[in-house]
């Protein structure tokens, strides 16, 4: 999901900033980065939106027709795609990018709606369950430092 904290404020008339703003669902996806890993990389605007928020232009936003955006996000973040996005990208002045008409061209597997909702919703389960296992063997690991520092300490002292 997209990170709507790390944003900055526009004075931009509410007509003019109409068009650049974000939808809940919305795609987006990184046009330039010193890093090729995040190039093209899709991020989702989260469902609820405290106010209108724009989108900035280091990002390209993507609306989907008839296919799901929970879906396309990972099909867009997935190897096969990664690979194409990865050999199509260009390197300026240190920056690697890509651009729409780039994004527009990459091959995506697209199985009925049916399916793209399926494989989202058990995709996005799995990422959920890996993010908490994660988060219990961070806790784990540092209460067994933190037991392997006191246990070193009791032994100086006995």
């Amino acid at each position: 999901m997209v990170n709507l904290d790390d944003h900055t404020h526009a004075d931009v008339t509410p007509e003019k900033a109409l068009a650049y703003c974000m939808d809940p669902g919305d795609l987006l996806a990184c046009r330039f980065n010193g890093n090729l890993r995040f190039v093209g990389a899709v991020a989702q605007v989260p469902a609820a939106l405290a106010g209108p928020i724009l989108h900035p232009d280091k990002l390209i936003r993507m609306k989907a027709i008839e296919v799901s955006h929970d879906y396309l996000r990972l099909a867009l973040n997935s190897d096969v795609v990664r690979l194409q996005v990865e050999r199509s990208a260009a390197t300026t002045a240190g920056n690697i990018g890509i651009n729409g008409a780039q994004l527009q061209r990459l091959v995506v597997p697209v199985p009925p709606l049916a399916e793209q909702a399926r494989i989202a919703e058990t995709c996005d389960r799995l990422f959920a369950s890996i993010q908490h296992l994660q988060t219990v063997l961070d806790r784990r690991e540092a209460a067994a430092r933190a037991f392997a520092r006191s246990s070193s300490e009791l032994a100086f002292l006995a």
